[in-house]
């Protein structure tokens, strides 16, 4: 079984106190509908195409309408981790989201290393028996 390594990521929501999340991708997919969306998306995506998660991270960026060159910090040790495993990273893919969230810091990141990411489709899905839809989401 090839493996991979999830890597959730969101923006923080500083006017309504959001600040902050835990490392750990359960606790905080309950802290985060947008991580929750992530993990729920690359779990099953791991699932339906054989790949062992052998790790999962989750990265607050520090500004609220971009991402920055701090996500060099958690990608440092997932690095080690990646070539470690023969893992591949997998993400959720925001940019079919009329283009938004890239992050052009994570792509640097893949091109500088070699390790592949796998870009996981930003749809639609059923999450805590109501549906996620990302564009809707992020417009509001």
């Amino acid at each position: 079984m090839d493996k991979a390594v999830g890597f959730y990521w969101t923006l923080p929501v500083k006017w309504a106190g959001f600040t902050s999340i835990s490392p750990n991708a359960d606790e905080a997919a309950g802290q985060s509908e947008t991580v929750r969306f992530q993990v729920e998306l690359v779990r099953r995506y791991a699932r339906d195409h054989a790949l062992e998660l052998v790790h999962e991270e989750v990265f607050l960026e520090i500004d609220p309408d971009r991402g920055s060159e701090a996500i060099f910090e958690p990608l440092r040790k997932l690095e080690r981790l990646c070539q470690e495993q023969d893992a591949v990273l997998l993400i959720v893919d925001f940019t079919v989201v009329q283009r938004w969230r890239e992050h052009s810091s994570l792509n640097e990141w893949s091109r500088r290393t070699g390790i592949s990411i796998e870009r996981v489709s930003a749809e639609k899905v059923l999450s805590a028996g109501r549906t996620f839809d990302p564009h809707t989401h992020f417009s509001e």
